[in-house]
């Protein structure tokens, strides 16, 4: 897993969001990315955080459906923030005041799983290829994925291109920007047992294409 580290309000940018976090469960861990607005991201995977530290939410509803409860966790606070509002208010108000966002999940079940969910839609959505996008520069990802990837690919070759797209996502869209994170989930000798390598590029780190 590979994002930036923008986030942008009106004509302000920050480049040291971090948008990538590890998810400690009861069988493991998974690596959840963030995209959109910060504040309702953010807010998303700290009660996914949560959610997921309960072995018996988590045996019952897996990942995905935490996922899912943390949504409609903070569309709960938004409607309350707006006087306990409709649920046409609640859309409404997140598309005007930009506060759409998107998770993308990486765990493994009984294979390698990617789940995607969007905070105006509040449905987890299973990945049908090998690699899934999220954000504003997704359809340049997907269009230089589909080229560059293929399904068994080795660790180190897909980590160098995860890198290569987010770079070149930075260099064509305005809402892209900062340090590359890398997130690498591997299953170890146990089932249960799950690695996480993370860490941060800077362009230095990065040849030029």
């Amino acid at each position: 897993m590979a994002g930036d580290s923008q986030t942008t309000w009106g004509t302000g940018k920050s480049w040291s969001t971090n948008k990538m976090t590890e998810i400690k469960h009861p069988f493991g861990r998974a690596l959840v990315a963030e995209s959109g607005a910060e504040i309702t991201s953010r807010k998303a995977v700290d009660y996914l955080v949560t959610l997921a530290g309960d072995k018996q939410l988590y045996e019952q509803n897996s990942l995905p459906g935490l996922a899912a409860m943390a949504i409609k966790k903070v569309r709960d606070d938004l409607r309350r923030q707006q006087f306990e509002c409709s649920s046409e208010e609640v859309q409404k108000f997140i598309e005007n005041e930009g506060l759409e966002c998107a998770l993308m999940m990486v765990n493994y079940e009984d294979a390698p799983k990617i789940d995607t969910i969007q905070l105006t839609i509040g449905v987890p959505n299973r990945a049908k290829s090998f690699f899934e996008v999220v954000g504003s520069g997704s359809d340049l990802a997907a269009y230089l994925l589909t080229d560059l990837c293929e399904p068994e690919m080795d660790r180190e070759t897909a980590s160098v291109i995860a890198v290569h797209v987010i770079e070149i996502a930075k260099r064509h869209d305005p809402y892209c920007g900062g340090p590359v994170k890398l997130g690498i989930l591997t299953l170890g000798q146990e089932p249960a047992s799950h690695l996480l390598a993370q860490f941060t590029l800077t362009p230095a780190d990065v040849a030029p294409p």
